[in-house]
């Protein structure tokens, strides 16, 4: 893809893998969610102002929507974009995100404080069926992840659908309930993906 600012003349968004293409352009995942922020919030989020990089505490989330009174956000979304799969469960983080598992702290002591809290993990790629935390990768963030799940943080996973040139909002993956039990992946030749 042709790009106009950047020190290279092209940028790398995809891969095809034989099953699908797999996105690898980050980026993509809060800007389908801010879209869809401003024009119909998923999961039931509420309509309303919502606003990038907004801090809470020590931390700058996605997004937060202000109340009309502006003191703060009442409600939080973190985004986390990932393409790692293993058959078809998806799998995040890749690689340990101690940025990721600070953010689920904070999200958690919001939640209790009874600001809505919010964690979606888009995942760039269609050939999946349900979304669980890469313990095997991170075993922390998987421990705050469930930490956060029962102070009352809402955990959501979407599929994208990932054609030349577009990506679009796939389908609502169920959470592999080992959110409470964690499976370690193993890791074999060719079972990854980017």
């Amino acid at each position: 893809m042709p790009r106009g600012t950047r020190k290279t003349r092209w940028q790398l968004v995809a891969v095809e893998t034989g099953r699908s293409l797999v996105g690898v352009d980050s980026w993509v995942a809060n800007r389908l969610v801010e879209a869809l922020l401003r024009e119909s919030p998923p999961f039931g989020l509420p309509a309303g102002r919502w606003r990038r990089e907004v801090r809470y505490r020590d931390v700058r989330f996605d997004f937060g929507r202000v109340g009309p009174d502006s003191r703060g956000p009442t409600a939080l979304v973190e985004v986390k974009s990932g393409n790692l799969a293993e058959g078809t469960t998806a799998l995040f983080p890749d690689a340990p995100t101690s940025r990721g598992a600070h953010h689920l702290e904070r999200m958690a002591q919001a939640a209790r404080r009874g600001l809505r809290a919010m964690l979606i993990v888009v995942v760039l790629r269609s050939d999946v069926r349900t979304w669980q935390p890469n313990a095997a990768a991170d075993p922390v963030f998987a421990e705050r992840l469930r930490e956060a799940q029962r102070a009352g943080v809402e955990i959501r996973a979407v599929s994208t659908a990932v054609r030349p040139g577009a990506i679009s909002w796939g389908t609502a993956l169920p959470i592999n309930r080992t959110v409470d039990r964690v499976e370690r992946f193993s890791s074999r030749p060719n079972s990854r993906s980017p």
